[in-house]
């Protein structure tokens, strides 16, 4: 256990250095660098199932938190937002480890790829298309969120959920819908952060029941 904690340490500095050399000679907008970053660790988060079980995943998950800590600290990485005071970045590692340590046990690892893929992939692009395209601010939330942002977190919701049922049917649409709805409008409400804590753990639990219960 203490070499897989090292080893994702590891890792996770690699994954920086890699995205701040990508920030610095793509020349790239801060709030871009931290969802590349999201993403890279959304991917490596989404294969650890093939190696690792849940309970391993999780400590991964801490360790991923701590380093973000160091990173933090250092003050020299591009990740960390600077805008506002926020503690989303540590709950992204922790509520996937969270997600692997109560989904997995299942057996089913599709609920919690579901998870990883509307955390890392759904809300991030919801807020680089938000913040890029997005014209139409939504008037009936606390939060400042776009229609166009709100549109690209339920598509790729609704397509991974689509794509990772094992057969699709009538109900199998009707839940996607209805998670996909449920998942957008958690989104346009969180705010500081909350969403990264939030979406998976709902993501993966109503993938779960609703894909158990039809």
């Amino acid at each position: 256990m203490f070499t897989i904690f090292v080893t994702t340490i590891v890792v996770f500095f690699l994954l920086l250095a890699l995205i701040e050399l990508i920030h610095k000679h793509g020349k790239l907008e801060e709030y871009v660098t931290r969802k590349l970053a999201h993403a890279g660790a959304g991917l490596i988060f989404l294969l650890l199932p093939l190696r690792f079980d849940g309970p391993a995943i999780a400590l991964m998950a801490l360790a991923f938190t701590l380093g973000l800590f160091i990173s933090h600290r250092s003050g020299r990485f591009s990740i960390h937002r600077r805008d506002r005071e926020t503690l989303g970045e540590y709950y992204y590692p922790l509520a996937l480890g969270l997600a692997a340590a109560i989904l997995l046990p299942f057996g089913d690892v599709r609920a919690y790829s579901f998870a990883v893929i509307v955390l890392a992939f759904g809300d991030g692009l919801a807020e680089l298309v938000g913040r890029g395209w997005g014209t139409h601010p939504i008037r009936f939330v606390h939060t400042r969120k776009t229609w166009e942002g709100s549109l690209t977190l339920f598509l790729t919701s609704f397509i991974a959920f689509l794509f990772l049922v094992p057969t699709i049917s009538l109900a199998t649409v009707v839940s996607d819908l209805l998670i996909s709805c449920a998942l957008t409008y958690v989104e346009m409400e969180m705010g500081r952060g909350l969403d990264n804590l939030i979406l998976p753990l709902l993501a993966g639990g109503l993938y779960l029941f609703l894909t158990n219960l039809f």
